[in-house]
């Protein structure tokens, strides 16, 4: 070739758009990944996508919702400085306590009802109403510490197998509490 020639390139036609193309996100992987953030090991994940978890959970810092579905918890599940805007994701079950340190909780609704051998607040961030409480949890033991409780509190005596209610350092109106 000498140097005045010109070098000319085939050209390059596509065979497939990338409109074609999908993203495949596995599901079990996206799981997976959730719950290696969140420290836990010892599981096995459900056909329906929820998760068992045999031993103890400690989440700190989750906005929003779980990023895991949770079934049964065989351990205490211990929630610090989280501000949830509902129970979604929440264990159906759980051996051990449930606690919640220092979170916000916006609403306690759920899709299901929690069970829990015991079931704590300590300085919960905001009020917490307890009108429908017994719609969520399932427990023979709660205790508020540190928390401002909104009247009513008829709900609490709704909880099935409810025994022992414990509140210690509490902004409570019994008068307006205690109101039906």
């Amino acid at each position: 070739m000498d140097k005045n020639s010109q070098v000319t390139w085939p050209t390059v036609t596509p065979q497939h758009s990338w409109d074609e193309y999908q993203v495949v996100i596995d599901p079990v992987r996206l799981i997976e990944s959730n719950l290696h953030d969140l420290g836990i090991t010892k599981y096995n994940i459900m056909p329906d996508g929820s998760v068992c978890v045999y031993e103890n959970i400690s989440v700190n810092g989750i906005q929003g919702v779980l990023p895991v579905k949770f079934s049964n918890v065989y351990g205490t599940v211990v929630m610090r400085n989280c501000s949830f805007t509902s129970l979604k994701n929440f264990p159906q079950w759980v051996a051990g306590t449930l606690q919640f340190n220092g979170c916000s909780l916006s609403s306690l609704d759920s899709d299901h009802i929690i069970n829990a051998a015991t079931i704590s607040f300590n300085k919960v961030n905001g009020q917490i109403s307890l009108k429908n409480i017994h719609k969520c949890f399932s427990t023979s033991s709660i205790t508020f510490f540190g928390v401002n409780v909104r009247s009513p509190i008829l709900g609490l005596c709704l909880i099935d197998n409810l025994a022992a209610i414990t509140f210690s350092f509490n902004n409570l109106d019994f008068v307006k509490a205690l109101r039906i």
